[in-house]
């Protein structure tokens, strides 16, 4: 392999990095039925991340790379807590393709699934913190929303 399209090693360090990121987006979509299993392996097709979840079972299992490629026709790496996010809204969106893909969907379930999902979103604050004042703010925001959303489950 030429010098300009290398592979990365991800760490170790970054793999638990993706896991807590994971995990505190899971707590503010409010996923906490989920059983969640890690793993930090090799995957095809140059992908950063995958998840895998089952809608029945309430089971994820979410896989990291071990490496990353650089150079000639790769993008930059978005670092653990940008590809954690990605696979945290991929979980927020499952029931919603698992209930697509089903026999027997009604517009009443999609619809369902959908109010749901947007009431989830609507409950950030999506903008950027100016201040630490807004920092801190925003942290108390969040600590309220995750108890609003425990007493919901």
């Amino acid at each position: 392999m030429c010098e300009e399209e290398k592979r990365v090693e991800v760490t170790e360090v970054e793999f638990e990095r993706f896991k807590a990121e994971f995990e505190r987006m899971v707590g503010l979509f409010g996923l906490v039925k989920y059983s969640l299993t890690f793993k930090h392996e090799h995957l095809e097709d140059d992908r950063l991340a995958e998840i895998c979840a089952d809608e029945s079972s309430k089971i994820a299992i979410i896989r990291f790379t071990t490496k990353y490629g650089v150079g000639k026709g790769y993008t930059d790496f978005p670092g653990p807590e940008k590809i954690a996010r990605h696979e945290a809204l991929h979980l927020l969106v499952n029931r919603m393709v698992w209930i697509a893909n089903g026999r027997f969907v009604t517009p009443i379930d999609i619809e369902e699934e959908n109010e749901a999902i947007v009431t989830t979103l609507e409950r950030f604050d999506y903008r950027e913190p100016l201040t630490e004042s807004d920092e801190k703010r925003k942290k108390h925001e969040t600590e309220i929303l995750i108890e609003s959303m425990k007493r919901d489950f």
